[in-house]
């Protein structure tokens, strides 16, 4: 009978050692991840690539933006520009919809029947 007795005090060490180790390594990802994400984001601002980026996304229209926004007639050619790629891509449809009814024969397998009469019995 000696073997059920529970000793209470280790089993809270032991359960308040677990939780305290995952959230431990909850926070340890989450710094790790913040830490990385710092990291890739100061290798992104390279000055250089910031400038090649403005120069290449801007649409000459005649004067670049340095800024970097595009004009509102810019946004509404490229809305355009997608919208009409978009649709050449699927072919026309007819919309219509049919509905055929098809009579099947009685199969057993199906039936309920047969599975409620072995409790009957």
């Amino acid at each position: 009978m000696e073997l059920l007795v529970i000793d209470w005090m280790s089993a809270f060490y032991v359960i308040g050692f677990t939780f305290l180790m995952v959230f431990a390594l909850l926070i340890s990802i989450i710094l790790i991840l913040s830490i990385f994400g710092k990291i890739f984001a100061s290798i992104n601002e390279n000055p250089k690539d910031q400038e090649d980026n403005i120069a290449n996304s801007s649409i000459n229209s005649g004067t670049e933006n340095p800024d970097g926004k595009l004009s509102s007639s810019d946004i509404a050619a490229i809305g355009m520009a997608l919208l009409l790629y978009h649709e050449d891509i699927h072919d026309e449809e007819s919309n219509i919809l049919t509905i055929k009814r098809v009579n099947r024969r009685y199969s057993p397998w199906s039936s309920k029947i047969f599975g409620l009469d072995s409790f009957a019995k």
